[in-house]
């Protein structure tokens, strides 16, 4: 609960500081972890959660008769993204997914947090914005992208006004934004967002700050 409480106290900071923040572009190496992905309590669960179903997930990538029917547009995907280059697999994986039902989250009144999926609860049930970078997050792991590589990004969208989650690839240096209108986007070409934080499998990253000391990619 404390942890909860702690991240939930970080959305009023950041929303605060929204106004003053300048649109920035997004580089991997731009500042140490603010800590563990142990510490954010949502991921955690899902990090769990992952394991426990990876066993199945892995049955369905060998045979395509152990897939339940909601994996089984899954499996065929990640065969086929499999010997596409890195560019290939996002627009790939990113179109994927964005077919898949949208379903708004239901917000904790205590924590203001809402729930977050696993890929496979993803692909089962729909979810929203921070499930599919989950769901995208977890794909890319599956075609070889190490964690140091992907960060499930939160940020605050100035044109929407309102909190978004995406996910940021990491390619020859540049970070990659894999977008819910299928576009697949970076440096000048990223959404007026303000980066809030972000989470990979080991770290969180603290980014209310808006990365003010980084370059353009």
């Amino acid at each position: 609960m404390r942890r909860a409480i702690f991240f939930a106290l970080i959305f009023i900071a950041i929303s605060q500081s929204i106004g003053a923040q300048a649109e920035q572009n997004y580089l991997f190496d731009g500042q140490l972890p603010s800590g563990t992905a142990a510490e954010h309590p949502l991921w955690t669960v899902v990090l769990q959660r992952h394991a426990d179903q990876q066993a199945q997930l892995s049955a369905c990538l060998d045979q395509l008769a152990a897939c339940p029917r909601y994996l089984r547009g899954w499996q065929r995907i990640v065969k086929r993204a499999h010997g596409l280059n890195d560019h290939a697999k996002l627009v790939l994986i990113n179109r994927f997914f964005n077919k898949r039902r949208y379903v708004d989250d239901v917000i904790d009144p205590v924590t203001q947090l809402g729930t977050w999926l696993t890929l496979s609860d993803f692909l089962e049930h729909g979810g929203d914005c921070e499930d599919f970078a989950i769901a995208k997050y977890f794909t890319l792991r599956e075609l070889g992208f190490g964690p140091e590589r992907l960060r499930i990004l939160s940020a605050w969208d100035k044109k929407a006004r309102d909190y978004h989650a995406i996910l940021a690839v990491n390619i020859d240096g540049r970070a990659h934004f894999l977008e819910n209108d299928n576009t697949v986007l970076h440096g000048r070409q990223l959404r007026p967002y303000a980066f809030l934080y972000a989470v990979n499998e080991d770290h969180w990253w603290y980014h209310s700050d808006g990365h003010r000391d980084q370059a353009n990619l």
